[in-house]
């Protein structure tokens, strides 16, 4: 098994959940189904009609993220007002950034265009306190020979606790990539079935020098204050 292991400091002062506005998401019945996700760049699961002939220029990347808090590991990934968790990309050329999805088990398999792309912010809420932020630093590059792509599974493993009113507070976090790519593959076939999906592998890594464009610092601005005010919660296990 071939890992890709980072270890660095998560935020982790609780931020105030910002509820902007209700509207229709495309698909779903309500955008209050999932609160406070965007609709502008958001991928969601790749619909498993998919074919070779309809995926076109497209590519079709498929992985899993798994989610382990003092050693108990997630089981549900999203769901309406609870526990959510998302991923924040922008790709290099043409520009674009969005958000990525994950399905209610972790999985994922999204659809989009070909280019180099960087997770540069994942974002969590909890029930109790609203939402976390952390910094992956990792980007992806499906080659030219594929159009369905391995991305590995991304672990995120935590290490927190609980104030009396019940804040959520992340003391260290550990992130890895693991290359399991016969049984995400052999799960992804049994999905997308077109024998033209030809499957090939372009694990996520950990890029230290990724530079986020300047469009895209200000998400985290606040994110650094947070740092300055607790600089005891940020320590490199």
């Amino acid at each position: 098994m071939r890992r890709n292991r980072s270890l660095f400091p998560g935020q982790l002062a609780a931020l105030s959940l910002i509820i902007a506005g209700c509207a229709s998401e495309p698909g779903q019945m309500n955008y209050l189904s999932e609160p406070n996700l965007p609709i502008t760049g958001r991928v969601d699961k790749a619909p498993e009609s998919l074919t070779a002939d309809t995926l076109g220029s497209d590519v079709l990347v498929y992985g899993r993220l798994r989610w382990i808090d003092n050693g108990e590991e997630r089981t549900d990934y999203r769901s309406g007002w609870g526990w959510n968790v998302w991923l924040r990309y922008f790709r290099d050329y043409p520009e674009r950034s969005g958000l990525f999805v994950v399905e209610k088990d972790g999985q994922f398999t999204w659809r989009i265009p070909r280019g180099t792309y960087t997770v540069y912010q994942l974002e969590w809420r909890e029930v109790s306190d609203g939402m976390h932020y952390l910094v992956p630093k990792l980007r992806f590059e499906p080659p030219a020979s594929a159009n369905a792509v391995c991305l590995g599974t991304l672990l995120i493993d935590i290490r927190s606790k609980r104030d009396v009113i019940g804040g959520h507070w992340v003391k260290n976090i550990g992130i890895q990539v693991d290359d399991d790519c016969d049984r995400l593959g052999a799960r992804f076939a049994t999905h997308y079935t077109d024998n033209r999906l030809v499957a090939g592998k372009a694990l996520m890594r950990f890029d230290a020098q990724m530079q986020i464009p300047r469009s895209l610092q200000n998400r985290n601005a606040l994110l650094g204050i947070s740092r300055a005010l607790n600089p005891n919660l940020f320590m490199i296990r």
